[in-house]
């Protein structure tokens, strides 16, 4: 039997694409707290509560980007479950070390070359690789053969769909998640049935 590819649907924010992907058992979710991204959730307390009450094993990640430290360990230590903090901006590993701390919660860093890695690599839980232009469905720049020599937790992010994800979990095998925005999308609106092919694939690829 072949790996079972771990698989986060971000930038959940209506509670149709909540439920749905707690039906499909999807091993991530996203929720978007980047007042400037198209993603953003702004009944986020709201989907979270949701998740808190109808949940069983899908777990939590929140996307900050550049948010103020007080800002962000304010919202995190008020939710009824420690969720993921996921870093999508600009964020020093100094301020990575100041939210593990303050919030007690596991961090992963998204990075965009491999010039960054050594400066989060120990600092954070996972490394997360996405195009220079997170969120937008541009594809990853990165080989895979350039990330799995140096030995990191990391995930996948940027360009992946239901065309091409076969080819991403071929292709990053080593990677502890497959982060998917764009490609559960159609026209900027959460789509049911290509996140239910998404799953179908992953589900027939650990056969």
């Amino acid at each position: 039997m072949r790996y079972r590819p771990k698989i986060k649907f971000c930038g959940i924010r209506t509670y149709e694409a909540l439920e749905h992907s707690l039906y499909f058992n999807v091993d991530f979710i996203g929720i978007n707290l980047v007042a400037s991204s198209k993603r953003y959730a702004q009944n986020y307390r709201e989907l979270i509560n949701m998740y808190f009450l109808k949940n069983k094993s899908t777990i939590l990640v929140i996307i900050f980007q550049n948010e103020d430290l007080n800002k962000l360990t304010s919202i995190i230590n008020s939710l009824p479950i420690k969720p993921i903090v996921n870093l999508h901006g600009n964020e020093t590993p100094e301020y990575c070390v100041e939210v593990k701390k303050l919030c007690n919660v596991e961090v992963w860093k998204a990075i965009n070359n491999l010039d960054q890695i050594d400066s989060y690599k120990t600092l954070t839980d996972m490394l997360l690789f996405d195009s220079a232009n997170p969120g937008s469905g541009t594809k990853i720049n990165i080989l895979p053969t350039q990330i799995d020599a140096l030995n990191l937790n990391y995930g996948v992010a940027g360009g992946i769909n239901k065309n091409n994800i076969e080819n991403f979990f071929n292709n990053f095998s080593q990677a502890q998640v497959f982060d998917i925005a764009s490609g559960i999308e159609e026209n900027e609106k959460y789509n049911i049935s290509y996140a239910e092919k998404i799953i179908n694939l992953r589900n027939n690829y650990a056969i």
